[in-house]
């Protein structure tokens, strides 16, 4: 009577099977077999010591032709009904074998078909391999989908609802806020972003840090597109670069420079250092060009440039130069230096 062979895989040899799945570089560090298993009995039941030619076979479906790969392994030692081969031994398992999720294994011991033939399913310890937990390198190919905490790199923080998390120590807190690139930046704000940098803070909704070190963006829709030490605190505040600059007034912008502060709302520090437009929020709609230590305290004023010039009064004017003053309305001082304009009292 003709011998009949049972057959079990064992759980290690689809946990590698799995990690094959996954893509061309992590297979190159991963082993390029696959441990299994098989239990022989004769037609009673009873084991068997033998040696025999095992034919493997994948296919990609229970039945027909549709064979992906195979391999014959022969003198296969069979003690106590148990034996053992690693697939790939002898002709290389590639991942295009498992280009499909639906796979079959069949067998051919001594020359009889064994059937039906076998699907290769995941099993627990594979969906370790799934979620690529461990893995040092690799592409991944098409999109990734979260539905939970998403952050990536060492100390990394994700506190915040449906939040990104991508740096070196970086931490998102808010709702829907996003902290990508560098390292120790915070984004807590509603809808927030802080993108690259180090040491950015961003708690303002709908606000933004991009680049730079240090630089933080409190007020709503505020944004510090780089330099360091820059604070945009007013609404849609905006702060270009430079350093140590303040935009305390909403709507107000500071293209850069140095220590220079925009506290009237509307208000413009184009560039220089240590200019100050504005003693409080209500001297709207004043710009100082640029220059050093140059003083807008009244609305609708303007300084261009120049070194130590004020503006004091409403629609006053200082064209540049050095120690300038225009005082009382529409006053207007063109350059030179320690000029005194004095307009309509």
């Amino acid at each position: 009577m003709r011998p009949l062979y049972y057959r079990h895989i064992t759980m290690i040899g689809l946990t590698l099977l799995l990690a094959l799945v996954l893509s061309g570089d992590l297979y190159a560090d991963i082993p390029h077999l696959i441990s299994y298993q098989g239990r022989l009995t004769d037609s009673g039941g009873q084991p068997l010591d033998t040696t025999v030619t095992i034919v493997f076979a994948i296919f990609d479906d229970s039945v027909g032709d549709g064979t992906k790969w195979y391999e014959i392994h022969p003198d296969v030692v069979v003690v106590n009904g148990l034996f053992e081969v690693q697939l790939g031994k002898y002709q290389p398992l590639t991942t295009w074998v498992f280009s499909d999720t639906t796979r079959y294994l069949g067998l051919n011991v001594g020359g009889e078909i064994i059937e039906p033939r076998s699907r290769l399913v995941s099993v627990p310890w594979a969906y370790l391999v799934g979620s690529i937990d461990g893995a040092t390198g690799g592409d991944i190919d098409g999109s990734v989908s979260a539905t939970e905490l998403g952050q990536i790199g060492p100390y990394a923080s994700n506190a915040g609802s449906n939040c990104v998390v991508i740096g070196y120590a970086d931490t998102a807190a808010g709702s829907f806020g996003t902290s990508v690139g560098g390292r120790q930046n915070k984004s807590s704000g509603y809808i927030s972003a802080v993108v690259g940098g180090s040491n950015n803070q961003v708690t303002g909704s709908y606000a933004g840090a991009f680049s730079g070190e240090s630089n933080q963006s409190h007020g709503s829709h505020a944004v510090v597109t780089g330099g360091q030490n820059n604070v945009a605190f007013g609404e849609y505040a905006v702060i270009s670069g430079g350093t140590d600059n303040v935009s305390p007034g909403d709507w107000t912008a500071v293209g850069g420079g140095d220590s220079d502060s925009a506290l009237g709302d509307y208000s413009v520090v184009a560039g220089g250092k240590g200019n100050l437009v504005g003693d409080d929020y209500s001297d709207t709609c004043s710009v100082v060009g640029g220059g050093y230590r140059n003083r807008v305290t009244a609305p609708d004023a303007v300084v261009v440039g120049g070194g130590e010039n004020s503006a004091l009064d409403p629609e006053t004017f200082v064209g540049g130069g050095y120690g300038n003053r225009a005082i009382d309305r529409y006053a207007l001082v063109c350059g030179g230096s320690f000029n005194r304009a004095e307009g309509v009292g």
